[in-house]
């Protein structure tokens, strides 16, 4: 009995760590992604402007068209703030109303940057940042800075 207790304790052990160790390398990759490279959008020229309506109107209507169109350029978003909140690893994100209930675009600032902290659910802002795509019903922007 006390083996058959000792071998089922080892296994929920490994699988904890194991477990423990995806989640990890998980918030690894996805800090590097929206901190590393930080000034992706820094001192950078938007190379399209366009309102968050509009650019979820887009995403909605044909994703590989709007794909084509706005990832992984510099965009000049114009929008009003729907919520502010951290993700696991307290990367802010800024969550611009978008065209229709559950599609909005979230905006990824690194932790570390202080202008979001004034921001108000309502208030009209643009935001500078690299589009990534649609992921979950929301557009992705990262490296984002308030203008």
């Amino acid at each position: 009995m006390k083996n058959s207790y000792t071998k089922n304790n080892y296994k929920l052990l490994s699988a904890l760590v194991i477990f423990t160790l995806i989640i990890f390398a998980c918030g690894t990759s996805k800090n590097k992604d929206n901190t590393s490279s930080n000034n992706d959008s820094k001192g950078v020229t938007a190379s399209l402007s366009v309102s968050a309506s509009q650019l979820c109107t887009d995403y909605n209507a044909n994703e590989v068209s709007a794909d084509n169109k706005y990832k992984d350029k510099i965009l000049e978003i114009s929008g009003t703030v729907e919520e502010i909140r951290k993700d696991f690893v307290d990367n802010i994100i800024i969550e611009l109303k978008g065209c229709e209930f559950l599609s909005n675009i979230d905006c990824y600032f690194s932790k570390d940057d202080n202008s979001t902290a004034q921001l108000s659910k309502g208030q009209k802002i643009t935001i500078v940042g690299k589009c990534t795509g649609f992921l979950m019903k929301s557009v992705q922007i990262k490296n984002s800075k308030l203008k």
